[in-house]
């Protein structure tokens, strides 16, 4: 799924969760739910400016200590090890 999708589930339901705490968790739940959608993703280049204005966005609207945020940042967490692939960081092997 687009990360900035990610996102915006995670910042809805970190909304309804209230805690920083069960936000951030509730995000990372959300992340396995979303990529159970079938959904195409878009390239590196396109994702990752796109989830910066969502997150700046985010940020600017919400605050950055709010659970919104907390929650986006769960949700977007897991598919850092997959960036982290793509741009080379990490090993095709892990």
């Amino acid at each position: 799924m687009i990360a900035s999708v990610h996102a915006l589930v995670g910042a809805t339901i970190g909304r309804l969760c209230g805690s920083h705490a069960a936000a951030l968790a509730a995000g990372i739940v959300s992340h396995a739910a979303c990529d159970v959608v079938p959904h195409k993703d878009l390239s590196l280049k396109v994702e990752a400016p796109l989830l910066a204005a969502t997150m700046t966005l985010l940020a600017w609207r919400c605050g950055i200590k709010s659970p919104e945020l907390a929650g986006a940042v769960g949700a977007v967490l897991p598919d850092v090890e997959n960036g982290a692939w793509m741009i080379g960081l990490m090993p095709r092997a892990r």
